[in-house]
């Protein structure tokens, strides 16, 4: 329990993005649909923390980080309630030994494939949408992103240049089958996860690998497509190599991933009929600082998804963007970015 007497700090980052020109084509039909937008992913937060120093080495804190989206309104102009959602909450000790918390947040498996200009601020265009393609099973199946509730996460004191966290959630059947977490509707998954995440710092290079252990998830996770019934265990692994020159910094993530069924199921896709599905995937950022900011590029790939060993054609997936990141002072930035997702 934290007394009033304890620190407190409120901190965070307000943005906004207007999409132009954005247009989605459909290749089946030849279609094409202008979805010009204001980002209604969100990359504005505001954080609200305090900490209080035990006096034994020992600081106890709880930090609440809230999801903006400060252009958005629903079409009577009243506020959405999507513009005030957790993105991170923390109650925790920490110290030399390390720090140990009770959390609700994104965990250490799906930050690890972050490797863009915007990290996780950003989640539309040239920002996470790109980095995290990676995190999918398939399309409207499984995905690994998301804000777990209910995980307890030990985050070991650095031994050396190297660090660990290790991370549990209990899960509780906060996962339905409509793909939303904390309803009542739907059939109910249990969800729990263990984690594991390591860093290791060598110089100007920096290795990163997480792996990732889901039981009992809903596979039509990703909202794409219908199941019969049943629920499903993912696993994932992912590696990260940041190489930073001072003058450019190039990474790079590998990932390979896995759902498997209870049994053979068949999905309102049939093409996704089956019990075991395997997907792999690349992603490569160079970042360039100049004078006035930074320039970067960026692109994500992922496999034709296997389908019980057999591999799905024209079911993977690639992205691109080219931005640019204009400093005009220490705290406030304009960017441009070119993207093209297929």
């Amino acid at each position: 329990v934290l007394s009033n007497a304890g620190e407190v700090s409120i901190t965070g980052g307000i943005g906004s993005e207007l999409c132009l020109s954005c247009k989605t084509k459909d290749d089946t039909n030849g279609t094409t649909t202008d979805t010009d937008r204001v980002n209604r992913q969100g990359f504005s937060v505001l954080t609200i923390a305090v900490e209080e120093d035990l006096g034994t080495g020992t600081t106890a804190y709880v930090s609440v980080t809230n999801k903006i989206d400060v252009t958005e309104a629903d079409a009577s102009g009243a506020t959405n309630n999507s513009n005030w959602s957790l993105q991170d909450g923390r109650i925790g000790l920490k110290g030399d030994w390390g720090n140990v918390m009770l959390t609700s947040r994104e965990p250490i498996f799906e930050l690890t494939h972050i490797i863009d200009a915007f990290g996780a601020q950003n989640g539309d265009s040239g920002g996470t949408q790109d980095s995290l393609l990676l995190t999918g099973i398939a399309g409207g199946l499984y995905n690994f992103t998301h804000v777990m509730p209910d995980m307890i996460s030990y985050q070991m004191a650095p031994m050396g240049n190297l660090n660990l966290e290790l991370v549990y959630g209990w899960g509780a059947a906060e996962e339905t089958g409509d793909g939303t977490e904390g309803t009542t509707s739907g059939t109910a998954y249990d969800m729990s996860i263990m984690q594991v995440g390591a860093s290791y710092a060598m110089g100007n290079m920096t290795l990163k690998g997480s792996y990732a252990s889901h039981t009992e998830v809903d596979p039509n996770d990703g909202g794409g497509y219908g199941i019969g019934s049943g629920a499903a265990d993912a696993s994932g692994l992912v590696g990260a190599l940041i190489y930073d020159m001072g003058n450019v910094k190039i990474s790079v993530a590998i990932n390979d991933l896995e759902m498997d069924m209870a049994s053979s199921t068949t999905f309102t896709n049939t093409n996704y009929s089956g019990k075991t599905f395997e997907r792999s995937g690349q992603s490569v950022n160079i970042q360039y600082p100049v004078s006035t900011g930074l320039l970067t590029f960026h692109t994500s790939m992922v496999d034709d998804v296997k389908v019980d060993g057999t591999a799905l054609a024209n079911s993977g997936a690639k992205n691109w963007n080219v931005a640019y990141i204009h400093n005009l002072s220490a705290s406030t930035y304009l960017f441009g970015a070119y993207v093209n997702k297929n």
